[in-house]
This record gives C-alpha cells, sequence and structure tokens, in this order.
C-alpha cells in the first residue's frame, strides 16, 4: 500500500530513493519469495515427477516462470514502475546460482 501511495504522490529527491525505490525492491523481493514458496510448498506435498511422471517439475517450473512474469509485469503497467519489473532477474539469478 505505501508503494502504491507513494507512485501517485509528489515527491522529494530522499523520498523518492527511501520510499519508492526502497518498497519497490522490497515488493519485488517479497513476490519472488511467495512464488518460491509456493514452489517448495507444491515439491514436499508431493508433487514431483516420481508422483506426476517424468517432466512433471520442469513443466512446473516453467508455469511458474510465465506466472512470475505476467505478475512481475502486470505490477510494473499497473503502478507505471518499470524497477519492479527488473527487480524480477535479481532473485531469479539468485535462484539460478
Amino acid at each position: 500500500w505505501i508503494l502504491y501511495c507513494s507512485c501517485w504522490a509528489r515527491l522529494s529527491l530522499w523520498e523518492l530513493i527511501g520510499l519508492r525505490i526502497g518498497f519497490t525492491i522490497y515488493c519485488g523481493w517479497l513476490t519472488a519469495a511467495t512464488l518460491l514458496g509456493a514452489a517448495i510448498a507444491g515439491k514436499a506435498s508431493g508433487m514431483s515427477d516420481a508422483t506426476y511422471g517424468v517432466g512433471f517439475e520442469e513443466n512446473g517450473a516453467i508455469v511458474l516462470l510465465w506466472v512470475a512474469w505476467i505478475l512481475y509485469s502486470a505490477g510494473a503497467i499497473w503502478l507505471q514502475n518499470p524497477l519492479f519489473a527488473a527487480v524480477m532477474f535479481w532473485p531469479f539469478s539468485a535462484i539460478s546460482d
């Protein structure tokens, strides 16, 4: 909510750095953590190749990446904040390592 409000208010330079940029990075990482948590919960509940057949985990990962791309793109458009979409690459590169 703070990020949404800060996107529509006129901010000074310090407010821009502290509120908009800070909360954009926070919300981007929170979105990535939520998606990763959903993937881990699915794996822990037995959704795996052993249960559903070969290729299930790979297809699930592809679907999760598409969902993440849609969420980050929609958030960037809705908030008119391209940094939110750019934050997507930071946790994804950390996860891929």
